[in-house]
């Protein structure tokens, strides 16, 4: 009866140990057989993406009976980008809606790829561009961004189109020659959108150094005298985008207007013209900031906050900037992360090159560590977590720049 019981209990052992084997390697099997498909298919698909590459804009072949004779002849057809359709296609793109940031790949290729191919297209796609600009129509893309708006800065290449118009600029200046330089001076001179000024201007002095400088300064100068109702997200910044383009072709001539304008009746802070102000003044903003800082309307941090910051890109070289840089620190106002901030920035406004300090800079960084040194001993900072916090952290950055400046300037053994 044992013996009995022992064979079934190992026969049941032996299947059990089959079945396992047997069921392994056919999920091996499967595996080896998936892999290999998919190694097939990306082959595949590369050779179809490589294809498709050397075809598309091109050639088409037809296949045509040669006269006289049954077998097909080859017949190579030379085809262009059409760019009415070009542009028909760009029309029927979603607009960017609120809370969308990022379109889909799919979306985001067909887009980049209708864009090549009207620069593809050359001077022959001109009047199709012509045409649709003298419309005065425009959308935003899903996806295009817009960088350096808050400074006034604005970029003259991206990869993403923030909107149709920004885009078939970009495709003129790609494009080049005398009829896509003139087309962009037109609407210079034409345009109400501060953006469009701000990008035009650029790409201008960038193909005619000079040639446009007057008609862009001449425009900003018009807008900012007579702004336009904002009609779409990126006319948010219109006003940064101006005075951006009178100071990037260094006009101080609207200085005497942006102080004025400075701060409103109500103690609000007008940005567009304090940047103006710095980027014009430079250290003689400081005065400037100073009575501004002072200024018993100004009560809101938002508004404290960008004034203090000026002068801070001046604090350890100017007395004046340390002073409102004191005031600061005591300001209840600005109290907690705004000041722990504006402390811990020691360590880079108003030094110009951070990894590789210029001697100006090295005795901008001595003067402030020794600040920090002198801050970090009073009570009213060691008492004020924020405060420490932000010291501390200058303190730390600072001390480190020294060191490797001086560990720089030893000479090797």
């Amino acid at each position: 009866m044992k013996a009995l019981v022992a064979a079934l209990l190992l026969g049941g052992v032996c299947i059990i140990v089959t079945a396992s084997f047997v069921a392994s390697r056919e999920a091996a099997r499967h595996q080896t057989l998936l892999a290999r498909q998919q190694a097939q298919w990306a082959e595949e698909k590369l050779q179809l993406e490589a294809a498709l590459k050397k075809a598309r804009g091109r050639t088409v072949v037809l296949e045509t009976p040669a006269p006289g004779t049954s077998a097909p002849s080859v017949v190579t057809v030379a085809t262009k980008p059409d760019p009415d359709a070009i542009l028909a296609r760009l029309l029927g793109f979603k607009s960017a809606a609120p809370g969308q940031n990022q379109p889909p790949n799919r979306q985001l290729k067909r887009l980049l790829h209708e864009f090549e191919s009207l620069v593809d297209a050359g001077e022959a796609a001109l009047p199709a561009i012509r045409a649709f600009l003298a419309r005065n129509e425009d959308f935003e893309f899903q996806g295009g961004v817009l960088k350096g708006s808050r400074d006034g800065n604005v970029p003259t290449d991206f990869l993403t189109p923030p909107s149709l118009r920004l885009g078939l600029f970009d495709a003129l200046r790609r494009i080049g020659g005398a009829q896509a330089e003139a087309m962009l001076a037109d609407v210079l001179k034409t345009t109400a959108r501060g953006v469009e000024v701000a990008y035009l201007a650029r790409v201008l002095e960038e193909i005619a150094p000079g040639r446009h400088r007057d008609t862009a300064i001449a425009a900003a100068k018009d807008l900012l005298a007579n702004p336009v109702a904002e009609a779409a997200a990126l006319d948010k910044n219109d006003r940064n985008y101006l005075y951006g383009v009178l100071a990037f072709f260094n006009d101080a001539s609207q200085v005497a207007v942006a102080q004025g304008q400075l701060l409103a009746a109500n103690g609000g802070l007008d940005r567009a013209a304090l940047k103006y102000l710095e980027r014009s003044l430079g250290e003689q903003v400081v005065p400037l900031v100073a009575q501004a800082y002072l200024d018993p309307r100004v009560t809101d941090p938002a508004a404290k906050e960008p004034l203090v910051r000026s002068a801070l890109a001046f604090v350890g070289a100017n007395d004046q900037a340390l002073q409102v840089f004191g005031q600061a620190v005591r300001d209840p106002a600005l109290a907690g992360e705004p000041i722990r901030n504006l402390v811990e920035d020691l360590n880079q406004e108003g030094i110009r090159n951070e990894k590789k300090p210029t001697p100006e800079d090295l005795k901008l960084i001595a003067n402030r560590y020794a600040l920090t040194q002198r801050f970090l001993q009073q009570d009213f900072v060691l008492n004020n977590q924020a405060l420490l916090e932000g010291f501390r952290e200058a303190d730390k950055d600072l001390r480190n720049m020294l060191q490797k400046a001086a560990a720089t300037a030893q000479p090797k053994p």
